[in-house]
């Protein structure tokens, strides 16, 4: 988060596509990895975990018949010396499944992303293997949508500015700002992206949004605005959120 110029203000959350339901973290990811088992695709069922996730996709998994393996914070190294064991893989975005990873991963079927994004994953190189790659994209949704909307009333109000002043012995009293009557310009109406805008809405913001996609139908659903350009988006905006790669 940070103070742009003038009265604007750009909160940054990520990027999903719309859905108006909700979901348990990594809990679709894990019905996709059970779904391959059924199918055979995961002969063997062995999973290999690198990253937390929900307590919910280990025991959904191992409810299934598949062997789990939990290495939270596992290094680059290790997982290319690890492996070649495993017909499964578990990550978030820390690290990169590149054409290496893949590589070592000989008996590799399944890439699961227990989040939104398959930015760190080579789509390209996992599709010539013939590795299938599945993802979460709802669900983040709730969570990353009401932290947007907190660090703009974080910002509004100068809290980060209070905090450090308190803890400095000092007891200033800053007016900062209301949302209400403001204009959020949200930049990519995704599925986060249009969850910050039906937030927004109940604080009594104006929405305007811009997509490279017509999302006209999906703004009139949502009380908000259409915008033609994404300069036209910016330039009526007191409040920016982004939510694209």
């Amino acid at each position: 988060m940070e103070k742009a110029q003038g009265r604007r203000l750009k909160i940054s959350a990520g990027a999903d596509e719309f859905s108006p339901r909700r979901a348990t973290p990594g809990l679709e990811s894990g019905a996709c990895i059970c779904h391959c088992h059924k199918m055979g695709q995961v002969a063997g069922g062995r999973v290999l975990v690198i990253d937390r996730v929900h307590r919910a996709l280990i025991e959904e998994l191992e409810a299934r018949g598949l062997r789990v393996v939990y290495r939270p914070g596992m290094g680059r190294r290790e997982l290319l010396e690890a492996l070649e064991e495993y017909e499964v893989l578990v990550l978030r975005g820390r690290l990169r499944v590149d054409e290496e990873v893949l590589e070592r991963g000989s008996r590799l079927r399944v890439v699961a992303r227990a989040g939104t994004g398959l930015d760190n994953i080579d789509l390209r190189a996992a599709a010539a293997r013939g590795v299938k790659v599945v993802n979460a994209p709802e669900g983040a949704v709730e969570s990353v949508a009401e932290l947007a909307i907190g660090l703009m009333i974080c910002a509004a109000r100068m809290m980060p500015q209070l905090c450090w002043s308190v803890k400095q012995g000092s007891w200033e009293r800053p007016l900062g700002v209301e949302l209400a009557g403001k204009t959020l310009a949200i930049v990519g109406l995704g599925r986060i992206g249009a969850r910050v805008a039906a937030l927004a809405r109940c604080l009594g913001m104006r929405v305007v949004a811009y997509d490279k996609r017509d999302v006209s139908r999906r703004c009139a659903l949502l009380g908000a605005e259409a915008a033609a350009s994404l300069h036209e988006a910016l330039s009526r905006a007191d409040v920016i959120s982004l939510h694209v790669p």
